[in-house]
């Protein structure tokens, strides 16, 4: 089924999603984790109740914690609306598609309508909510990531073409999606109305349910003390997945589970999609920088954990397709994200030359970021505002490389006066821990090593030149080195007893 065309002018008009309802069990524990840890500002608070905003935010609030013997459950995600008028058109649109809706009370918010989409997640849409004093400039009020606004929603559907076609009718556009190639309907969908990749996204699974509530951050940085944060806090274990870098959206991204089993999602960097006519991109299913840029698969746990919405019934998708949760290719992000900051860290202090600052990396970092040392190299002389004074050129570290014949001979095969080297994907042992690790397929061409084909997407592999580093660089790095990472933690989807159903509480 193709991807439907935007509904450019709709009935009513929705500026931006608003805020999420989500019921815990102990307000207390749950007020810690979004306040110390995440950053998010208390605005008002209750035995019942906790509102909370983001550091940008002018609105009273973008998230609700409400107390609930059933915890685990969503009780509504809400919209704003450009007018009052449009809130009444809201009202007549959903009742001719045979949608229930109703006026409610919410505190600090005008008049607000209840209704449901075509699968039964719960929405609102208001027009008015109480107006807060700036506190984007008061920094001694920044803690934790330093949240600045909510982001976005990821809903499990049974049918994400039914779906995608719903919301755009009523004006969301399509910005990227996933199609399964043997069915030829959607797996995945990223629909969007103020003008980022997505308010909303639809993923296929058993449904509705909520995958996951995103904020935006300032930089990839607040999410690297974000990590430093929980692992030294007690909530290392609600780090699920991350840090990396998504292919679709481009964002950078940390995925964490709240004490309910709600997943959060830190999220930046993504593009603007206000244009009318922009072409929504299409990914292959199985391509593996569909999920991550870098190439490490989810964990089995992000693709099938989910928190129920109230009232609505959930149902299997018939898609029997699914993406891989194990790949043999790409960098390990964990690993890439502390290489840079290190990278950065001996530049800074003095090891500017390529065979200095290698030598203190692979003291640091042991072996395994041999492969990514020149990558990491550049990404620091690159970096937006780094003085790069007094660092090696480009063509002084091809004369160091050059000459070294003798690494990786196991992995050369001879194609005439060319030597084809195999790349982790085409390796059954998984991921390359010698001297080169590259996505696609790679070949000698003297000394260099070039991009010589297409990734099983049919995207070209736009690398940079990869070289191999000289067996004197090698032979002369200490002895003592780091080995791999010490800790291997599987996606662990035990994070506490999660409601199915949950009473409808007011907030």
């Amino acid at each position: 089924m193709p991807v439907p065309k935007p509904n450019l002018y709709p009935d009513f008009n929705i500026i931006r999603l608003s805020h999420v309802c989500l019921n815990v069990r102990n307000l207390i524990a749950s007020k810690i984790f979004y306040t110390d840890i995440l950053g998010l500002q208390v605005t008002d608070e209750s035995d019942t109740h906790v509102y909370l905003r983001a550091m940008e935010e002018r609105g009273h609030h973008c998230m609700i914690l409400q107390k609930s013997d059933r915890p685990g459950t969503v009780e509504v995600i809400g919209f704003k609306t450009f007018d009052e008028d449009d809130l009444d058109k809201a009202e007549t649109y959903f009742q001719s598609k045979g949608r229930p809706t109703r006026w409610i009370e919410r505190p600090y918010q005008g008049r607000t309508v209840l209704t449901s989409d075509n699968m039964g997640i719960p929405l609102e849409f208001y027009h008015k909510m109480n107006r807060l004093e700036p506190i984007h400039q008061k920094y001694m009020l920044y803690r934790g990531v330093k949240p600045l606004r909510i982001d976005h929603f990821n809903c499990f559907t049974p049918n994400v073409d039914e779906s995608v076609a719903f919301y755009s009718d009523f004006g969301f556009r399509v910005t990227e999606y996933t199609e399964d190639k043997e069915s030829k309907r959607l797996w995945a969908a990223w629909i969007h109305r103020k003008g980022g990749v997505h308010d909303m996204a639809f993923t296929n699974g058993t449904g509705p349910r909520m995958h996951h509530v995103a904020f935006w951050v300032p930089s990839p940085l607040n999410i690297i003390d974000l990590l430093d944060l929980m692992a030294t806090t007690g909530y290392v274990n609600n780090i699920e997945r991350g840090p990396g870098r998504h292919g679709i959206s481009n964002a950078f991204f940390l995925y964490i589970i709240d004490p309910d089993g709600h997943r959060i999602e830190i999220y930046c960097s993504d593009y603007q999609t206000v244009d009318p006519d922009l072409e929504p991109i299409k990914w292959d299913l199985h391509d593996p920088q569909r999920q991550t840029l870098w190439g490490a698969a989810a964990p089995e746990s992000w693709f099938k954990h989910g928190t129920t919405f109230v009232g609505a019934e959930t149902k299997d998708s018939t898609i029997k397709a699914s993406p891989k949760t194990q790949i043999n290719v790409g960098i390990d992000p964990e690993l890439l994200t502390i290489g840079l900051t290190i990278a950065g860290y001996h530049i800074e202090k003095g090891a500017r030359k390529f065979a200095d600052y290698s030598k203190a990396m692979i003291d640091d970092l042991g072996e395994s970021v041999r492969p990514y040392l020149r990558t990491l190299y550049e990404a620091v002389r690159f970096y937006p505002g780094f003085d790069n004074e007094g660092m090696s050129t480009p063509d002084e570290i091809d004369a160091l490389l050059k000459g070294n014949q003798d690494v990786g001979k196991q992995q050369l095969g001879t194609d005439g006066n060319r030597e084809t080297i195999s790349t982790p994907s085409e390796q059954s042992s998984g991921v390359e821990t010698g001297d080169v690790a590259v996505l696609g397929r790679v070949e000698r061409v003297g000394d260099k090593i070039v991009d010589s084909g297409s990734d099983q997407s049919g995207r070209r592999n736009i690398q940079p030149e990869q070289t191999v580093l000289s067996k004197d660089l090698r032979d002369g790095v200490s002895d003592n080195l780091v080995g791999g990472r010490g800790d291997d933690r599987e996606g662990n989807n035990d994070v506490g007893d999660r409601g199915a159903d949950g009473p409808v509480i007011a907030p």
